[in-house]
């Protein structure tokens, strides 16, 4: 017997958690850092780990400021976006990265998409979380009209199940200069303040890139545990703690469970729709008219006629 629905529910909610919470070791972050952020591509690892300010916040900033929230948003309600309320930033936290002799501060922001189509253009949703994150400084790191304090702001989506036309890939959206009429100096540090990128992910595809095959590898329904924690120590240098052991147990655990579940009920919505199908043409043997077996069945007169046609017991006009 499959989970029932409140189980179901918990069972993605523990997944969910696990998954940012696995994202969020600064290890993992700062491979996704130094693959996507253009302020540290030449760092070493361990000195993207040392400028990460702080724990990062998983699932408790809004993305609305004045809003606030104990508990860890659930991706199944984040990617519901039409009316689901209050939205939250699934791992949020800052970075001070040394440049000659001043700290660069930014703002980086990390999603963890299950879904490359979720009803709506990720790069639109992407867009609103950066730009929501730059207003919010208001009053957090600058005052007044002192806007050359904002700190510029990176939100980077991890979509976990890209399809395969798509693949393994990665975009970047920032803003830049284009002259109409030239003239006007090219200051980017004064307008470089927002970067979207898109990571699309897909565990099927053969990935060359290095951060690619450690993404895939930790979200990875197919591999176990220890074979995660062989590739990621053996083929990344990276020592798997205990807390990431458990994450990883987790999401294997869950995993499993979540998809017997869409097995199962997809099994029983196929036995459902053959009972359906199989009493409709008892009732159109039995005497009974198309227009009378709609009405009974509370179907529209052409989905029972199409069943009819497909069963071979009514020809097609």
């Amino acid at each position: 017997m499959g989970m029932n629905e409140e189980a179901l529910q918990s069972a993605k909610a523990q997944l969910d958690d696990a998954v940012k919470k696995l994202l969020a070791q600064k290890v993992i972050l700062a491979w996704i850092l130094r693959r996507n952020v253009e302020e540290v591509f030449s760092m070493e690892i361990p000195d993207i780990i040392s400028c990460i300010e702080g724990e990062p916040e998983i699932g408790t900033r809004p993305v609305n400021p004045g809003e606030t929230n104990t508990e860890i948003a659930g991706m199944a309600n984040e990617d519901n976006v039409p009316g689901e309320g209050k939205l939250y930033y699934d791992i949020i936290f800052c970075v001070k990265i040394p440049k000659g002799n001043n700290i660069i501060k930014m703002i980086i922001n990390v999603e963890a998409q299950k879904s490359f189509y979720p009803g709506y253009n990720i790069e639109t949703r992407a867009v609103f979380y950066g730009a929501r994150e730059i207003s919010a400084q208001k009053h957090r790191e600058f005052e007044h009209s002192d806007f050359d304090s904002i700190k510029k702001v990176y939100s980077i989506w991890l979509c976990l199940n890209a399809p395969k036309k798509i693949g393994n890939a990665i975009s970047e959206y920032s803003f830049r200069k284009r002259d109409l009429i030239p003239g006007i100096p090219d200051r980017r540090e004064a307008y470089d303040k927002i970067s979207i990128v898109i990571v699309a992910l897909n565990r099927e595809e053969e990935a060359a890139d290095p951060f690619i095959e450690l993404m895939n590898t930790l979200v990875s329904s197919n591999l176990s545990v220890t074979d995660k924690r062989g590739r990621l120590e053996n083929g990344f240098g990276i020592h798997v703690s205990r807390d990431m052991e458990e994450r990883m147990n987790i999401m294997c655990n869950y995993s499993d469970l979540i998809e017997e579940e869409a097995m199962e009920k997809g099994m029983e919505k196929g036995m459902e729709k053959g009972m359906e199908r199989g009493k409709i043409v008892a009732r159109y043997e039995d005497g009974m008219s198309p227009e009378e077996i709609a009405r009974k069945m509370g179907l529209t007169l052409k989905q029972v006629e199409d069943v009819l046609v497909e069963s071979n017991v009514l020809a097609m006009v």
